[in-house]
């Protein structure tokens, strides 16, 4: 199974508070990409297992300029990233 999502969230205005951090950005627009690498055996009729490698993230780079690699982030020096392996074991009665 391989999967790229790409979410945009558009944040609307809020009034500001007396518990609103004094940085906050009251509206903006966030846009990130979620990729997923799995590989699956099913051992047996109701049960199976999964490997794979998952990664959500910001869709542009640090410097808001390029997408980035959907799993690991070889841009510059100042590189984020937010990859994840994984191990599943699913089932059913």
């Amino acid at each position: 199974m391989v999967n790229l999502l790409i979410q945009n969230d558009f944040k609307y205005a809020f009034p500001s508070d007396a518990v609103a951090p004094g940085n906050a950005v009251p509206e903006g627009r966030v846009d990130s990409t979620w990729g997923i690498i799995a590989l699956g055996y099913q051992l047996r009729p109701h049960m199976g297992l999964a490997v794979g490698v998952s990664s959500m993230q910001p869709a542009l780079d640090s410097r808001y300029r390029y997408p980035r690699f959907p799993f690991f982030d070889f841009s510059g020096t100042n590189a984020n990233n937010y990859t994840q392996f994984f191990l599943s074991v699913n089932g059913s009665l």
